[in-house]
């Protein structure tokens, strides 16, 4: 399957979740959103949502600043 990542295409298993994404990019699950296909998945939900071909990914990263 493929799916688009923050803007980069990547092949990935049937079967993967958000959780298998954020590990496979080594980040970390705090301070982070997820959306895919433009809604936003909650936190409790990451281990069990399937990612489908063609999805897009987006990873928001919390950062410091004023």
């Amino acid at each position: 399957m493929t799916v688009l990542v923050n803007g980069e295409t990547r092949d990935i298993a049937r079967g993967y979740t958000i959780i298998n994404i954020i590990e496979e990019l080594s980040k970390q699950k705090n301070g982070i959103a997820i959306a895919v296909n433009g809604k936003v998945i909650p936190f409790s939900n990451w281990q069990n949502y399937l990612l489908s071909d063609h999805d897009s990914v987006l990873i928001i990263e919390a950062t410091q600043g004023g």
